[in-house]
């Protein structure tokens, strides 16, 4: 019986890998083949992309394997129980088939690859029904083949076995491993990366440059980066391409503005990054490096298509929790200690908090000198509900602009407080991150980047939360670079630059050539040109829930121009850096020179991109982090 037991389960592990085989190069080459900027090295990046696929389907076929285990072990013992004959089967060449034990094992993984495939892809495309027919068809042909042999038993001799029945034998695999995937495994060694060096680069969502002890904050609550800035470069002036993340973030992983990206809703049309964009880690995946994502963020997720060109792009529903600054640190340190010396990596990590509901499980009440608000949505920090958007919600459809409730300034200072409080929790993280580098043996050979995809408002400008406006407490944001090692001829940038510019750089860090246009530039004094070039504009825009604005940033001049109503809003940032005093009714020249600029820049700038096909993601834990954000209702 436990022969029997080994050969049934031998010919099922077979059919296995031919079914995983099948959803690898399914699942990869289509993506590939849309993927057409890619010029150079196409070829690498295949074979890097479906190795990568056939290691994660491997990997979560495991299950399945100590499922059909079970399956095939309760079969044979109920088999034994009620067969008098204790042997079920055909007698082939004087021994016995298991029949029975095979089709009910085909039937459980076609069961099984159709419920993996639909769970892990919900946006499943006709690529996806297609691996399905194949996978359905295949297991078919192994049934019915069984069946027949069952019902009319005829005897083989040693040569001239079914075929189909001999593909399942586990001494063919090794020569089809061999045949398929080690030219595929030469090809992706055939490029050797430049340097060892690792790039961290942390996405710390909402948070505002002056809320940051090395921009002058007077809480302390960012030793830690504070310590980052004092071995490292910190740049002053920095500013988003969006005020609102999904929108920012493909600017910084493409290096491009939105109108060529074409990433501006929430959900919809435009809300996907496009296969024909080449990203950050696409490139340095294609010269070698190994390039890894963690993500707490709902909308930097693969149904969004963030995901391109990542080796890995860890997504747990963990992650997608109110306050999940603890289940990011938990998962970053637990990945460092686990890839101890870490070599070649580019590593992006984004940090949901401090985005409101603002719920920090730190004590903060120094923060809010022990002040309780009445109001229960201000104690608990949940901005979206205090902010009017949900009041407003048919008027925003037309590009209205949400009315906060009122609030008194112990509440709004407690708000604050909450944020502050999250700002400090994210900072202890980033510690602990950094003691993984130092055990791990890393940090010597990592350079450290910490930003944020955009700020955040507290009434500034008579809002709360970001997204509908383009004012600096919601464009502009933190940047510290630190690199082991170097010396930058200085410690402070002054000269205004833009996220974008990190895409250029960072491929200058990796020693990686850029090839083709962006919008980016290396940021100095990694690009010691630039410390003395001319101050170049900086263009931003939003189009959050049916707002059109852009602005546009030529040395202390600051345009903000709303293409709905037609008004433009004219800044002085050297003399007015809250922006409290519009010079565009008593400049009105330089306000229209500067506005055909914008329009002429955005104009320059525009790629004609179809939208992807977009169907929201099928997932409760990522639904009701939507919903706690205040995106969906």
């Amino acid at each position: 019986m436990s022969f029997k037991w080994f050969v049934g389960f031998k010919h099922i592990i077979g059919l296995l890998f031919y079914l995983l085989m099948i959803l690898t190069f399914a699942g990869t080459i289509p993506d590939i083949i849309e993927n057409r900027y890619i010029q150079d090295g196409l070829t690498v990046l295949a074979a890097h992309s479906i190795l990568d696929a056939f290691q994660e389907i491997l990997r979560k076929a495991f299950p399945l394997i100590l499922f059909v285990c079970i399956v095939q072990s309760a079969t044979i013992f109920i088999l034994f129980l009620f067969d008098r004959r204790k042997e079920p089967g055909i007698e082939h060449d004087g021994g016995k088939q298991n029949n029975e034990i095979h089709i009910v094992n085909a039937l459980v993984l076609t069961i099984y690859a159709a419920f993996l495939l639909i769970k892990e892809t919900p946006n499943l495309s006709m690529w996806g029904y297609g691996v399905m027919i194949l996978a359905l068809g295949y297991d078919t042909a192994v049934c019915w083949n069984l069946v027949r042999a069952k019902r009319t038993p005829v005897k083989y001799s040693n040569d001239r076995r079914p075929r189909l029945h001999m593909l399942l034998r586990l001494r063919y695999i090794p020569i089809v491993i061999l045949i398929v995937f080690l030219p595929l495994l030469v090809l992706s060694k055939s490029v050797k990366r430049k340097t060892e060096e690792n790039v961290l680069l942390i996405i710390i969502d909402t948070l505002r440059a002056d809320h940051v002890g090395c921009y002058g904050y007077s809480r302390l609550i960012t030793p830690t980066i504070d310590m980052l800035s004092k071995d490292g470069v910190i740049y002053n002036h920095v500013y988003a391409q969006s005020s609102w993340t999904k929108t920012a973030v493909a600017s910084l992983m493409t290096g491009l503005y939105p109108s060529q990206h074409n990433v501006y809703n929430e959900f919809g049309d435009y809300c996907t990054l496009p296969r024909e964009i080449t990203t950050l880690s696409e490139i340095l995946k294609n010269a070698g490096y190994t390039t890894v994502g963690i993500s707490a963020n709902p909308h930097i997720i693969p149904e969004y298509g963030f995901d391109q060109g990542f080796s890995h792009f860890f997504r747990s529903n963990n992650l997608w929790t109110t306050n999940s600054t603890r289940a990011v640190t938990d998962f970053v340190t637990r990945y460092l200690k686990s890839r101890e010396g870490l070599k070649g990596t580019f590593l992006y990590i984004h940090y949901m908090d401090p985005h409101d509901p603002y719920s920090p499980l730190i004590d903060c009440e120094n923060f809010s000198n022990n002040y309780e608000p009445e109001n229960v949505n201000i104690k608990r920090g949940i901005a979206f509900k205090l902010s009017g958007e949900w009041a407003m919600e048919d008027k925003l459809r037309t590009g209205a602009i949400p009315i906060p409730m009122p609030m008194t300034e112990q509440d709004l200072n407690y708000l604050v407080s909450l944020y502050d409080c999250e700002i400090r929790q994210v900072d202890e993280g980033l510690g602990e991150i950094l003691r993984a580098l130092e055990e791990t043996g890393a940090r010597d050979n990592t350079t450290i980047i910490v930003t944020a995809d955009h700020g955040e408002e507290f009434l500034d400008h008579e809002m709360l939360r970001h997204g509908y406006q383009l004012y600096e407490e919601t464009v502009k944001v933190p940047l510290i670079i630190y690199k082991p090692g170097f010396s930058p001829p200085v410690s402070k940038v002054e000269k205004p630059v833009e996220l974008i510019d990190l895409f250029p750089t960072i491929l200058s860090i990796f020693d990686v050539p850029l090839t083709g246009d962006i919008d980016g530039h290396i940021l100095p004094p990694f690009n010691a040109s630039r410390l003395a070039a001319s101050d170049a504009a900086i263009l931003g825009m939003t189009r959050f829930r049916n707002q059109n604005k852009a602005f546009l940033l030529e040395r202390d001049l600051k345009l903000i121009k709303d293409f709905i109503s037609g008004r433009s809003e004219l800044f002085d940032l050297s003399k007015d850096p809250m922006e409290k005093h519009d010079l565009a009714e008593d400049n009105r020249e330089m306000a229209q020179k500067m506005s055909s600029r914008l329009d002429d820049a955005i104009a320059r700038s525009t790629r004609i991109i179809d939208s992807p096909d977009f169907k929201p993601p099928d997932n409760e834990a990522l639904k009701e982090m939507l919903r706690t954000l205040g995106y969906v209702e």
